[in-house]
């Protein structure tokens, strides 16, 4: 779990950030100095740097290969390795704006300076990378399965490249507004029978539903009890998957013999699979038979195959990915988003009343979605508080960089410590508290409060940049509208105190339970 949520990232400038000095007992004068060539974005000079051993880390047991990563939690320190975001903050106190760890994946630095940021960003590449669950590639090698996930180099490219015009350009998700809308409905409708439950199990039936619409131009049937119960195996393999792979043990036994998360893993991977291969044939099939008007609405696997240039089977690895992919993030990261508004009756009510004023009539279009600033302010202030993917994102570095005035060379992983960024007071003004407003504009249209864009990247950015972007925040600003049109929510005493937990995503270690309370139709 930890291991996912360590991302990496890329330089900065050659120049030692002036806060948060490297401590004296992590440096020395008489220790060796490397020269290095700055990156070509800058002036071509030499530089006397650090050299990468001197990059300040917790050192002795937690320095050794693959293992060193256990020496980082309990009962070796106070982090728990359900919370690989205060590890990052806690590191970042102690050792300054870099910091250099050993995790499964390789060699690793934490950053923190937004110039070492965006150095790294910069940097990335024609085809850059970053680390994928060991796990799952595992598993894809021994099925010799070519995805967005186990390509790299120009390979990965050209299959980005096929995918990315249907998935990112702006206002791709517009034309699939419609269908989702009455996904949505469905759910402000679900909450009235199921909304006393733990409403993650809801969310997530939610959005198995949206991905199953957007993906196979279908409804999977999971807001109903006859549908549920005919795709049940469905969503028990989804979660059994995100389950399994957030409770991973560090140590990768998986690759000596087949551990039992393995076969957990390989059960419920066949499973989508051949679920994904089913459904595009069936749409393929309908297409040529020209079963599907217009009136249908739009086809993504269409799109795909009919303007991109995919293969079938290219398609049909997409639209696994994208599955696979969306469905424990957006479900979790959107059980978030209402977990705080719950919490935060104040802000609800602002919200309520913005979508009482741009939407009054109920109808929604992409032009009424523009005009929800506070909506959007909501969704992005509970990603700051509780980060999608903590740290933040990574990547292996293509080249030798100097970050924070040391080297460090090509192949490390550097994860952008977004969550450290966010969570400081130096940079975010009262940064525990759900306070939507800092990402609205003043009436000159300026920024209450700025920060930097390469320090809050709940999507990724660049050539990795998450696919389905625009699709789940459609998911996700849907949901919100049509169920506080609907319902006053609060939360129930048993969420009450409730505390953050990362289960890959972030998540409360109690039930979610909220009350629903109609709102009065006049």
């Amino acid at each position: 779990m930890f291991a996912k949520g360590l991302q990496a990232t890329r330089t900065a400038k050659c120049s030692k950030s002036a806060r948060n000095p490297v401590p004296r007992s992590c440096s020395s004068a008489s220790q060796p100095q490397v020269k290095v060539t700055c990156p070509k974005s800058q002036p071509l000079s030499e530089m006397t740097v650090k050299s990468f051993d001197q990059v300040p880390g917790p050192r002795g047991a937690a320095r050794l290969p693959f293992v060193g990563a256990a020496f980082l939690f309990k009962p070796f320190t106070k982090n728990v390795t359900a919370r690989p975001d205060l590890l990052a903050i806690n590191l970042h106190k102690q050792y300054g704006n870099i910091v250099r760890i050993e995790l499964p994946f390789g060699t690793t630095v934490f950053l923190k300076d937004p110039k070492d940021m965006l150095t790294v960003m910069e940097k990335e590449g024609r085809t850059p990378e970053r680390p994928n669950f060991p796990l799952i590639m595992t598993y894809l090698k021994s099925r010799n399965v070519k995805t967005l996930a186990t390509l790299k180099g120009e390979d990965w490219r050209r299959l980005r490249m096929k995918a990315q015009p249907s998935f990112l350009r702006p206002g791709s998700a517009d034309p699939y507004l419609p269908a989702i809308e009455k996904v949505a409905d469905d759910l402000g409708n679900y909450v009235e029978k199921y909304g006393h439950e733990d409403f993650r199990d809801v969310i997530f039936l939610y959005i198995l539903e949206c991905l199953f619409q957007f993906c196979f131009h279908r409804r999977l049937g999971a807001l109903t009890a006859t549908g549920l119960k005919e795709n049940n195996l469905t969503a028990t393999k989804v979660k059994e998957l995100v389950t399994t792979l957030a409770k991973l043990p560090i140590l990768p036994l998986y690759k000596l013999w087949r551990t039992k998360e393995y076969r957990i893993i390989e059960s419920s991977m066949d499973h989508l699979l051949q679920i994904s291969s089913v459904e595009v044939q069936r749409v393929i099939k309908s297409l040529r038979d020209e079963e599907c008007r217009e009136s249908d609405g739009p086809h993504l696997i269409e799109r795909l195959l009919a303007h991109s240039g995919m293969t079938e089977q290219e398609a049909v690895m997409t639209m696994s990915d994208f599955f696979f992919g969306g469905s424990d993030t957006t479900s979790k990261n959107l059980a978030m988003i209402f977990y705080h508004l719950a919490k935060n009756p104040d802000q609800q009510k602002l919200l309520h009343q913005e979508l009482a004023s741009v939407a009054a009539d109920g109808n929604i279009t992409s032009e009424v979605l523009d005009k929800m600033e506070f909506l959007k302010a909501c969704v992005k202030e509970s990603m700051r508080l509780t980060y999608p993917l903590a740290p933040g994102p990574s990547r292996i570095l293509q080249e030798d960089l100097v970050l924070s005035g040391y080297h460090v060379p090509k192949g490390t992983m550097a994860t952008l410590c977004n969550v450290a960024y966010l969570h400081d007071p130096d940079f975010v003004k009262t940064p525990l508290e759900y306070v939507p407003q800092r990402w609205l504009r003043d009436k000159d249209r300026q920024k209450n409060e700025t920060i930097p864009t390469v320090c809050f990247l709940p999507f990724g950015i660049g050539g990795r940049m998450c696919l389905g972007k625009r699709f789940a925040e459609l998911i996700i600003y849907l949901s919100l509208i049509k169920v506080l049109q609907k319902y006053e929510m609060t939360l129930q005493a048993e969420s009450l105190g409730a505390e953050i937990v990362y289960e890959i995503f972030p998540t409360i270690n109690k039930p979610l339970k909220i009350n629903f309370i109609p709102r009065s139709s006049t």
